[in-house]
Parts: C-alpha cells; structure tokens; sequence
C-alpha cells in the first residue's frame, strides 16, 4: 500500500515542475536524459531488490536493521524517480512529437493520441498478466530475482 501511495504522490507532485522544465528544454535532450535516469533508476531498483531478496534467503527472515531499511527504502525512492521519469517522458512525447508529427491535421492528432492511449493501457494491462504467468512458472523462492531480473533487462532493452 505504501509504493502505491507514494508513486501517486510522486506524479501530483512532480509533473506540473518537469512539465515547466519540459517546456524550457530542447526536447530530444529532456528526453534523452528522462529516459537514461528512469532506466537507471529502475535497474537499482531491480538491485536493491535482489538485495533485500538475498537478504531474506541468507536470514530466513527479512528483520529491521540499517541495511533493510535502506534497500527497502533504496526502493521507494529510486521507484518514484523512476515514475516521475516516465511520466516526463509521455508528456514530452505527448506536448511535441506527436502534435508535430499530425502538423496541423486535427482528425489525425486525435486518432493518434487515442492510439498512443490505446498503446498505454494495453501494455499496463498486459505486462503484469504476462509477469504474473512467468513468475507462476517459476519456485516461489526464485520469484522476486527473476521478476527482477525481468523487470530490469525488458527496460533496459
């Protein structure tokens, strides 16, 4: 419940900020940089992790002490600059290239944008379910390095 919480807290927060930053950047650089912190971002999260994973194996339980906190932790922020970048990245896509690419074709700029939505939801719903089928195939106590693995390698790619 808590990274819910605080990856909705994240974007009310930090959208309105780097959608001024946005605006005040040559966009193929804001994008570019959006897409190497969030990618970043998200391999440590993958790490921390794996961590926290070894952790719990090498104890047989997962006790409060300073490294937990701070791989768990590790996770909660690095998690929400990840979210923070992506979201940069769909409003950047979303403000510029798109409108560019239709010039001044309102009909095809609204086609596209309720494609590029389509395309969105799509993948929020389908990436999960096929992770959820992967990790079922695998021994429950290999699930969280493998889904990290996952995680890590397909946003890397």
């Amino acid at each position: 419940m808590l990274l819910p919480t605080l990856l909705l807290a994240t974007q009310v927060l930090t959208v309105p900020p780097l959608g001024s930053w946005l605006d005040r950047t040559e966009r193929l650089s804001a994008v570019r940089a959006t897409l190497f912190v969030g990618n970043a971002c998200v391999t440590v999260t993958c790490v921390c992790l794996a961590l926290l994973t070894g952790e719990a194996a090498r104890e047989g339980t997962l006790e409060p002490s300073v490294k937990t906190v701070l791989l768990f932790g590790g996770v909660l922020v690095f998690s929400c600059v990840a979210e923070a970048m992506s979201q940069a990245q769909s409003l950047a896509i979303s403000r510029d290239w798109v409108i560019q690419i239709c010039e001044s074709d309102s009909e095809l700029l609204a086609s596209l944008n309720a494609s590029l939505q389509q395309i969105d939801l799509s993948a929020a719903v389908l990436s999960p379910l096929l992770l959820g089928l992967l990790l079922n195939a695998v021994r429950p106590e290999a699930r969280v390095l493998v889904g990290a693995a996952v995680i890590g390698g397909v946003n890397q790619c």
